[in-house]
């Protein structure tokens, strides 16, 4: 039965991307259903894709300065310090005014400055790692923390006793449950033709997007292609067999997943995780030079899904890998079911007994 009583307040914060927003928002959902006296507020940046997502969470949001500290040199470093100094500040002053009972994060800058505060402030600070790599803004945020929640192994050696392995939240939307059929007919698509989906993360991919543009007439002739391009994207206008978006919403992403017999998507941990959890086969093309691609090592390693390296792709290298695994039944349900033994299931519930420690 969900507590009641003294009301508490989590805050949550990331943003910039998609990618440290839907592994909190699944959590949030966890924590509201479970703790109906919890209430939560979100720091993101001003422009951030996560301001959408939230909006659509129903969540309140509050927007302070983000800047970023880049590991090569760059003249936007010297002002982005004056931005993380303002955001040091702002968070200062919000969380005063708050007086929460906890601050959470799942990476991204914009977190930063707000932990440290939180710290300076006796708030207990809780962060999530969802990626194989430690990024530079949870290695900062890592010493501000009473416990670092952990997606792989691996980790438990980067942050040490502070690290606790509890795999990576799922968003509510994808535990609903849908027919295939039910979901091709709710998008207006054929039931008898092969599907596919491509995800250029939340932001858009231009290699992906140019990939799938260029080879669009020779797949269209045999498939169907759902394209989510992202949300600073230009896409293609939707034709037959071709539904085209910029961004969609938890729901009708869980609906697009569900009708696709293959996804080719990014190497994210929250886009790893949420097709796990749906049993997914996958084509995954990690940004080149991040940290999608130790997340893409894990993949090829555990055999959980196809890696392409973006810089050898070509439009025929990119059509012939769609094709022969939409052949291959077989095959697609190998990657799927490693997939799905990869991430640790349940980890709303880890996490959340972590966090129980600190909010009484």
């Amino acid at each position: 039965m969900p507590e009641t009583g003294n009301k508490k307040l989590i805050v949550l914060s990331g943003g910039g991307t998609g990618g440290s927003v839907a592994p909190l928002l699944g959590l949030k959902q966890f924590l509201a259903k479970k703790h109906d006296n919890w209430q939560f507020v979100w720091f993101g940046t001003k422009t951030g894709l996560e301001r959408k997502m939230i909006a659509e969470a129903g969540l309140k949001y509050i927007a302070i300065s983000s800047g970023k500290l880049r590991r090569y040199f760059s003249f936007k470093n010297f002002l982005d310090i004056f931005k993380i100094i303002l955001a040091f500040f702002q968070s200062l002053i919000y969380l005063k005014k708050l007086s929460p009972d906890l601050v959470m994060s799942a990476g991204a800058f914009v977190s930063v400055p707000l932990v440290w505060a939180a710290k300076i402030l006796n708030i207990p600070v809780i962060v999530h790692q969802q990626d194989v790599r430690p990024g530079l803004a949870n290695k900062l945020m890592a010493k501000a923390s009473k416990k670092i929640t952990v997606t792989f192994s691996k980790s438990l050696e980067d942050y040490g006793n502070k690290a606790v392995l509890t795999g990576n939240p799922v968003r509510q939307a994808f535990k609903q449950n849908f027919s295939k059929r039910e979901c091709l007919e709710s998008l207006g698509l054929k039931t008898d033709r092969p599907t596919i989906a491509v995800v250029g993360g939340g932001q858009g991919a231009k290699a992906i997007n140019d990939l799938v543009k260029e080879s669009l007439d020779s797949l269209t002739k045999e498939i169907q292609i759902i394209h989510i391009a992202g949300s600073l994207a230009k896409t293609l206008n939707s034709q037959d067999s071709y539904l085209a978006f910029n961004f969609v919403s938890a729901e009708k992403l869980n609906r697009i997943f569900i009708a696709s017999d293959l996804i080719i998507s990014r190497c994210g941990l929250g886009s790893i995780t949420e097709l796990s959890f749906l049993k997914k086969p996958v084509i995954f093309i990690p940004m080149p030079f991040s940290h999608q691609e130790d997340n893409a090592e894990i993949i090829k390693k555990n055999q959980a899904g196809k890696v392409l390296d973006q810089n050898q792709l070509t439009i025929t290298s990119f059509t012939n890998n769609i094709l022969q695994l939409l052949q291959d039944d077989n095959k697609r349900q190998d990657l799927a079911n490693n997939l799905f033994n990869l991430i640790p299931k349940q980890a709303e519930e880890k996490i959340t007994e972590v966090i129980e420690k600190y909010v009484k």
